[in-house]
């Protein structure tokens, strides 16, 4: 039987960070490249699921690269959390 790897993407909302909403921010670019530098490396040791939490900040940051890196890996799986029931 296949197993499957996952990861779980938490992380803070933009307000906690010192760039906010500014997502042309070199700080905020950063962070993205860390995160899209972080995914591939989990994915070379066969991680291929990932759960975000849909809300601003880091979740979303890294469901936009897991889902831009599904265009050439029909393994990958994005899973989209609510974060909230309202």
């Amino acid at each position: 039987m296949e197993q499957h790897h996952c990861c779980a993407v938490i992380g803070q909302p933009p307000m906690r960070f010192p760039w906010g909403f500014d997502e042309e921010d070199e700080g905020c670019n950063a962070l993205k490249l860390a995160l899209a530098q972080k995914i591939m490396e989990l994915r070379q040791q066969s991680v291929t699921r990932f759960a975000v939490v849909a809300d601003c900040g880091v979740g979303l940051y890294a469901g936009e690269i897991v889902n831009a890196l599904r265009q050439s890996d029909d393994d990958l799986m994005l899973f989209v959390v609510t974060p909230y029931e309202e």
